[in-house]
């Protein structure tokens, strides 16, 4: 703990207490219960590896190879995004509006590591789950977690930049897109900018690049909803670029911590 406090690292104890729990395969909750167990030199070796990389900032998902999610575990690797709690109301408010519209489909495009799409499938058994991805390496880690969760035959997955494969009529969109202007990412916590998929943070110069392209395939195609996780100052500029693509911010759902993080963009005129 003294040399990831010394590195820097924002949370020294529970860090330490994740990776010496997955080093003695227990619940990190459990492990000052511990104080009296006896690591093998194999097993110290093994902790003092994983400390020596989180003290480079490494975040621990890469290090122990996995992420809580949804109330599930989603694998996490360097190619992909580390799953955040505010994605979860992605998820929840992507159930709720499919439950109301009963798509065809749901498309989860930027899918990285496959969270959103696998936590939609597992609660929604009798509707597809399209997840696309332009990281050939991402979308196999998505495919790792899709069989994790036993929905591999629900859920097709798609090399794809947006839409363009599909034609996503009657169909619900949901999406975490890069939404992080270029110069903000150096500014950033080690853990993201030194070690998260920079394709997969990095938005542009407004952060909204991803966003406007995806928009742009939507007014082609007036699927029945898009559903978008946003940074919390971002609401009043996505909305606008919605509008010009023919869609209304119908509702704004927020994260645990009160912050504007998902719009429910519909048709303009629908319903």
């Amino acid at each position: 703990m003294t040399e990831l406090r010394a590195a820097g690292v924002d949370t020294p104890l529970l860090d330490a207490n994740v990776l010496l729990g997955e080093v003695l395969d227990v619940d990190p909750g459990q492990i000052p219960l511990c104080g009296d167990r006896l690591l093998t030199a194999t097993q110290s070796r093994r902790a003092a590896a994983m400390v020596q990389r989180r003290a480079a900032r490494e975040p621990v998902a890469y290090i122990v190879g996995c992420r809580a999610f949804a109330n599930g575990s989603v694998r996490t690797t360097a190619d992909v995004l580390v799953p955040r709690p505010e994605t979860e109301a992605l998820v929840t408010a992507t159930l709720a509006v499919t439950l109301e519209l009963r798509p065809r489909a749901v498309i989860d495009v930027g899918t990285g590591s496959g969270a959103v799409a696998v936590a939609l499938a597992r609660e929604l058994p009798e509707i597809p789950v399209v997840a696309s991805d332009v990281s050939r390496a991402a979308l196999g880690v998505a495919r790792d977690n899709l069989a994790d969760w036993g929905v591999a035959s629900r859920i097709r997955l798609l090399r794809a930049d947006g839409l363009r494969p599909v034609c996503p009529r009657q169909m619900v969109v949901t999406a975490n897109l890069p939404y992080i202007p270029s110069a903000v990412i150096p500014t950033l916590a080690p853990e993201v900018s030194r070690w998260e998929p920079r394709q997969a943070l990095d938005g542009g110069p407004d952060g909204l690049a991803a966003v406007r392209s995806l928009m742009r395939q939507c007014a082609q195609t007036q699927p029945l909803a898009v559903l978008l996780e946003v940074a919390h100052d971002q609401r009043v500029r996505v909305s606008a670029l919605a509008a010009t693509a023919g869609f209304t911010c119908h509702a704004v759902h927020r994260d645990l911590a009160g912050h504007p993080r998902v719009l429910d963009l519909r048709p303009i005129g629908a319903g």
